[in-house]
């Protein structure tokens, strides 16, 4: 069996260089700044015998570094150029928001890809 989508979604990433990391994977208060990426739920394309999976991609910067949030999201999007149209961007993009938990704001970007069911 080959990989799983999460998986060379992953593995594009880092070959990238971009600092990532599993959703939940213990990093402590954020140092860096890093992406996770995760495998968000599924629907049925319209009448097709197709399924629309979607992956968000949460992008971290330090609390520090607010001012370097944008440029960040936009240093991912333009690597996922490079995976399309494998994975396509759905417009959706949360506003900033920061987490106390580990001191970093937050941006999280979502992609879509097809699968045949």
């Amino acid at each position: 069996m080959g990989k799983s989508q999460w998986q060379q979604l992953y593995d594009f990433l880092k070959s990238k260089k971009l600092n990532i990391y599993s959703p939940s994977q213990p990093i402590g208060e954020c140092k860096n700044k890093y992406i996770a990426i995760k495998y968000a739920g599924s629907t049925r394309h319209a009448y097709c015998s197709t399924d629309v999976d979607i992956y968000t991609i949460f992008c971290y910067v330090p609390k520090n570094n607010y001012s370097e949030i944008e440029g960040y999201v936009q240093e991912v999007k333009s690597a996922m150029k490079g995976i399309y149209p494998q994975f396509i961007p759905t417009g959706q993009q949360t506003p900033s928001f920061y987490d106390e938990d580990i001191k970093a704001h937050m941006v999280s970007i979502d992609y879509k890809n097809y699968k045949k069911i």
